[in-house]
């Protein structure tokens, strides 16, 4: 269970990235996102939404042969079982500091983001919820760098709250602006996180 940070300590290597995660949300919880206002059902549904776009359509441009994004294995009641992408940026000095993973380089990292760009734009989604402390980034063995978590996030545009909306702006509506703040803000946490 490493990328989605569900405050494991221990990651044995064997298992960094053979397993899947699962990712449960209670769909009837009555409480809110802070930060976006969706409900614990509407996260869910957008969430899900936007991998299977992403998966249905994924083209890689970066010849690293990985897919950037989770896969959606399978997803059901509240459950998404989702493709392993490595340790979330946020616990890798951590991870290294403790002798848990061994130092990973990224390579070709402007072609990385250019390919998660060009899928993300290909797909019309806006990914709106990358926090500068890495945890919605994750990081492969072998120095792939993928994006996840969309529970936040917008499709074609369209907003379902009005923090949401907000959020959108403060990326960038036009999808030039998105992707250079998106890449920005990508390097600098990689930047300060690794």
């Amino acid at each position: 269970m490493i990328g989605l940070d569900f405050g494991i300590k221990k990651i044995k290597r064997s298992h960094m990235l053979k397993s899947n995660v699962k990712k449960k949300t209670n769909l009837n919880s009555k409480t809110n996102n802070f930060y976006s206002s969706l409900s614990k059902k509407e996260e869910y549904i957008l969430e899900k939404t936007c991998l299977e776009k992403i998966n249905n359509k994924f083209k890689c441009l970066c010849k690293t042969k990985s897919h950037h994004f989770p896969k959606l294995v399978s997803s059901n009641n509240g459950v998404l079982i989702l493709s392993n992408c490595g340790v979330s940026i946020n616990n890798y000095k951590t991870l290294i500091k403790n002798k848990e993973i061994d130092p990973i380089n990224i390579k070709n990292l402007d072609k990385q983001l250019d390919c998660i760009m060009y899928n993300l734009k290909r797909n019309k989604i806006k990914h709106l919820d990358m926090c500068m402390n890495g945890k919605n980034l994750c990081i492969s063995t072998s120095g792939i760098i993928s994006v996840i978590d969309f529970n936040i996030a917008c499709i074609n545009n369209e907003y379902t709250t009005e923090k949401i909306n907000i959020r959108l702006h403060s990326y960038g509506e036009n999808d030039n602006i998105y992707e250079a703040n998106m890449k920005k803000k990508i390097k600098k946490i990689i930047h300060t996180c690794m």
